[in-house]
């Protein structure tokens, strides 16, 4: 994967920044890529059909 960075805790748990989640999201908006997958079809089309 690699798409976020994070560190593990000594008990195994993954953490995430803030301010990383927030500049993958904002990449992911740029971009499009939130909306729509390969087949074109948006999160809320294949939820329904």
């Amino acid at each position: 994967m690699g798409y976020l960075q994070s560190y593990r805790t000594p008990g195994g748990q993954r953490r995430f920044s803030v301010e990383h989640i927030e500049q993958f999201v904002r990449s992911l908006q740029q971009t499009g890529v939130a909306a729509r997958d390969e087949r074109g079809q948006t999160g809320e089309q294949r939820a329904t059909g």
